[in-house]
């Protein structure tokens, strides 16, 4: 018989599994977690609605040229030139507010992320231009690294 995963307990298993099977997709539990997600029957309810799926782009409220002037790269970049970017997923409500982030491309030992990611309190996104929107979405946003 398989066991009935339906009160409000589970339903909070299920929302937190969901937020972790879309931010840490690179984590080393992530196959488990999977797992857990069919068995727990994860309804697409749960899923939090993605840019992509949506048509939608977040863009920087300032702007994203003002926002790239906030960051401060490690002093032992200040004499190289770097050129690239960097991608982050970001969870973002309809008004445009950060609940949480994960890097999404490689990792470098640069510090280039640490940078980033230190001005990541004073990022806002441009609320979500659709009829609707919903409480929350997930978005990929590339970063230029400029320097």
């Amino acid at each position: 018989e398989q066991p009935h995963f339906a009160n409000v307990y589970w339903d909070s298993a299920r929302i937190v599994i969901d937020e972790f099977s879309t931010m840490f997709i690179n984590a080393p539990q992530y196959p488990k977690i999977a797992k857990l997600k069919k068995i727990v029957g994860l309804s697409p309810s749960y899923q939090i609605p993605t840019c992509e799926s949506l048509g939608l782009k977040l863009k920087v409220e300032s702007g994203m040229d003002e926002f790239l002037s906030k960051v401060e790269y490690p002093p032992g970049l200040k004499n190289k030139s770097l050129s690239g970017s960097i991608s982050y997923s970001f969870v973002v409500n309809a008004n445009g507010k950060i609940e949480s982030f994960q890097l999404a491309s490689r990792r470098t030992s640069l510090g280039i992320e640490e940078a980033f990611e230190a001005v990541f309190d004073q990022l806002q996104f441009r609320p979500l231009a659709v009829e609707n929107p919903p409480a929350k979405i997930r978005c990929e946003v590339e970063f230029p690294i400029r320097k």
